[in-house]
């Protein structure tokens, strides 16, 4: 048997295990190979390809990339950030080398001996091998949803922040943030719901000028890495147990399509059986998939078999959740017109079907939730009064207390939370933040670049009026309306929060504005306004979802479209019309009458 000892930790070569004061230390098998390689020859100048070669022997080639995250991830192991110790020097252009005093231990030969940069002992006896240590296993969430925003006019700038979560616990109830810390600052879009972490890093997918990649960061915060996946896998929905592979599909978003799993570690994909899924999750001991295919929710071993379903459902299955103790499964609805998500709970064997949370609100957006480590809190997010936040529900209760509690409002300020994740060892709450700015600019053609425009308010769908006298756009990212003069001067707000706009046109008298707006959660509809302020009134009747409108240059009809239809308001001396055009045919069928707004 032979162990490297250095500086308080232990490594002992034939099983890979790294301790340290006689407490496991959690190693990716590759990271673990690495060590290996540098305590074999301390101090010694390793380059690149070198590492490469012996860390990936069977592997042709491999990323520069995936060699720095293994060495980030033993870094990171060997607590450089915490603790101040450089284990591992990094000399620019030439290569890595261990540069700590190393000793090496033979049991049983007798005999000490010594070579260039390490000490090498054979004790006699065996020494005291402590108690017995096993690696942890704990789950990992993430979801399958992406939210997106864009701008029709101007530059808005989102501004995604993986941030971390501190969590003070009190009695089991009760559950509060202490303090708020950002770990990246890449100013890549993250995609909401792709966040996991093995408790020495954090996980997450994100958006670079070559594509989807998986990104990587320390738990504690520091430089972005990214591991290159197989092309075309971009849709991430677990991490294994032992952090050593993950679940993905292939082929376009939103349809049934086939699982697979990738290591982290190099090897080829492997389909998962015959799955076909919306998203999938592997249960905490990593034995079972909890998958989602469409409006069923049903679940497999781990290779793929033995698939049942669970339970079907209305609307959209997605982000299922096992509990700790594997024998419950929660998981998000979403309605087919997407107006609405709430989350269910639902035994494994397909019993006790139950909301989480019935008639918290109206419409209901809860979605992709996810228990902590302990049981003790269910934190998901919900967007309510129009900002989206992270919230808790107590799970256990004391013996006087009857019925679910009402949840904990976690996260407050400017940023957008979404995509929580605990720490494996409980007390924190990974998640991505998004904070929007925006600037309104222009392209100058004899500087030849974009520079601010109305003094680089932020502000999209910006619209002069026919005359060129005023300008109306909406406030980014409140999308409120507001009116000015052409050059930014005397700024009016003529619409207010939670009543939200998105799209906006002049009538050609300078008199009117036309937009779609909606509270809270509501259809977008079509909405009348004078443009000196005023009540915003609904063109059309009923809940029936519309598109941007557009005025006609005689300024008599209103047009806008919706998925399946175009519509046309007609106003007249006489009466104004609501006329439906179907795109299939030519025919032009008067659906009813309207007051006259314009007259």
């Amino acid at each position: 048997m032979t162990w490297i000892e250095f500086d308080s930790f232990r490594f002992e070569e034939e099983s890979r295990i790294l301790t340290q004061d006689g407490r496991l230390v959690a190693l990716a098998p590759k990271a673990a190979d690495l060590l290996f390689v540098f305590l074999e020859q301390p101090n010694n100048l390793f380059t690149k390809e070198q590492l490469k070669r012996r860390v990936w022997p069977d592997l042709e080639f491999v990323e520069d990339n995936t060699l720095f995250f293994q060495v980030s991830c033993l870094r990171e192991a060997l607590g450089e950030r915490r603790s101040g110790k450089k284990h591992i020097e990094n000399l620019t252009r030439r290569g890595y080398r261990f540069v700590t005093p190393v000793f090496k231990h033979h049991l049983g030969d007798g005999k000490v001996t010594a070579t260039p940069g390490i000490v090498s002992v054979s004790p006699d006896i065996e020494p005291d091998q402590g108690p017995t240590l096993r690696a942890p296993s704990h789950a990992r969430w993430f979801g399958t949803h992406r939210w997106a925003a864009y701008s029709a006019a101007g530059i808005v700038v989102a501004i995604f922040l993986l941030v971390m979560v501190a969590l003070g616990f009190a009695p089991a109830e009760h559950i509060s943030v202490s303090r708020y810390t950002l770990l990246t600052h890449d100013g890549f879009a993250k995609l909401d719901s792709s966040l996991f972490s093995d408790g020495v890093r954090v996980y997450f997918q994100e958006i670079v000028p070559s594509g989807y990649t998986l990104g990587n960061v320390s738990a504690s915060g520091g430089d972005t890495g990214q591991i290159q996946l197989p092309k075309g896998f971009d849709s991430i929905f677990d991490l294994s147990p032992r952090a050593s592979e993950i679940l993905v599909t292939l082929g376009p978003e939103g349809k049934a399509r086939p699982l697979w799993v990738v290591s982290l570690i190099g090897g080829s994909p492997r389909r998962v059986g015959n799955l076909y899924v919306t998203d999938a999750k592997w249960s905490p001991d990593g034995l079972q998939i909890a998958f989602a295919l469409h409006q069923e929710l049903q679940v497999a071993n781990a290779d793929g078999s033995q698939s049942r379903r669970i339970v079907a459902m209305p609307g959209l299955v997605s982000s299922p959740r096992w509990s700790p103790d594997q024998r419950t499964i929660r998981f998000t609805e979403i309605s087919l017109d997407n107006s609405w998500r709430t989350i269910w709970e639902v035994n494994l064997d397909g019993t006790k079907l139950k909301k989480v949370l019935p008639g918290w609100d109206n419409p209901p957006q809860e979605c992709c939730g996810v228990w902590t480590p302990d049981g003790n809190f269910f934190i998901f997010q919900s967007i309510r009064g129009g900002r989206r936040d992270l919230w808790a529900i107590p799970e256990r209760r004391g013996f006087f207390q009857r019925g679910s509690q009402s949840p904990i409002r976690l996260t407050s300020g400017n940023a957008a939370y979404s995509s929580p994740t605990p720490a494996a060892e409980g007390g924190q709450i990974f998640a991505i933040g998004r904070e929007t700015r925006g600037e309104l600019v222009r392209y100058d053609s004899k500087l030849k670049e974009l520079v601010p425009f109305l003094g680089g308010i932020a502000a999209t769908w910006v619209t002069f009026s026919r005359s060129g006298r005023s300008v109306a756009y909406i406030s980014y990212p409140d999308s409120t309306i507001w009116r000015a003069n052409r050059d930014g001067s005397g700024k009016l707000q003529i619409t207010f929060a939670p009543f939200e706009a998105n799209g906006l046109s002049w009538s050609p008298d300078d008199q009117w504005l036309a937009f779609r707006g909606r509270t809270g959660s509501t259809p977008w509809k079509i909405y009348l306004m004078p443009a000196s302020g005023g009540k915003p009134e609904a063109l059309i009747p009923g809940e029936t979802e519309q598109a941007i409108p557009t005025w006609s240059p005689d300024g008599t009809r209103i047009a806008f479209g919706d998925v399946w239809s175009f519509y046309i308001f007609s106003s007249s001396s006489r009466l104004n019309q609501l006329w439906r055009g179907e795109f299939e045919g030519e025919a032009i069928e008067q659906c009813g009458l309207l007051r006259d707004f314009l007259a």
